[in-house]
């Protein structure tokens, strides 16, 4: 089994005609977070040991990416949180293994230093089940237009 390099797995958004799905771009980081609510159902039977259900599960995604003026970049991204859109994401390679789920965008930020790269920043949050996908999805240049 081989160990998944970072730079293999990113943050897919839906494309445009013809294009199946595009990376935000210029990505440098993708992380995805599964959590869930825990409630103890500890009682008689369990000897004084915690046991417990998970009975709300979330997800969300991160990530960053270097400020540039190009289609899927910060510009995209602000008008898709503007209009409070809720976007079918993928966290996946481009062989097609991974997962995706509807999502909104919860955050949207970005800065630098003297003499460095503007970034931005962005989270969304998960709206219904995260699942697993087996397709290949296909992705195109940082510079598709809309």
């Amino acid at each position: 089994m081989a160990v998944l390099n970072a730079t293999d797995i990113t943050i897919l958004l839906p494309g445009t005609i013809g294009k199946a799905w595009n990376r935000i771009a210029h990505t440098t980081s993708a992380e995805v977070e599964l959590s869930g609510e825990e409630k103890l159902t500890t009682n008689f039977d369990t000897s004084g040991w915690d046991t417990s259900v998970i009975t709300k599960r979330r997800w969300s995604m991160r990530g960053t990416a270097l400020m540039v003026f190009e289609s899927y970049s910060f510009e995209h991204l602000f008008d898709l949180w503007i209009a409070g859109a809720n976007l079918l994401v993928r966290w996946a390679t481009e062989s097609g293994q991974g997962y995706q789920g509807y999502a909104k965008i919860t955050s949207l930020g970005g800065g630098g230093g003297t003499e460095q790269n503007v970034a931005i920043s962005f989270s969304l949050s998960g709206q219904g089940a995260f699942g697993k996908i087996s397709d290949a999805p296909t992705t195109t240049a940082a510079t598709t237009t809309l």
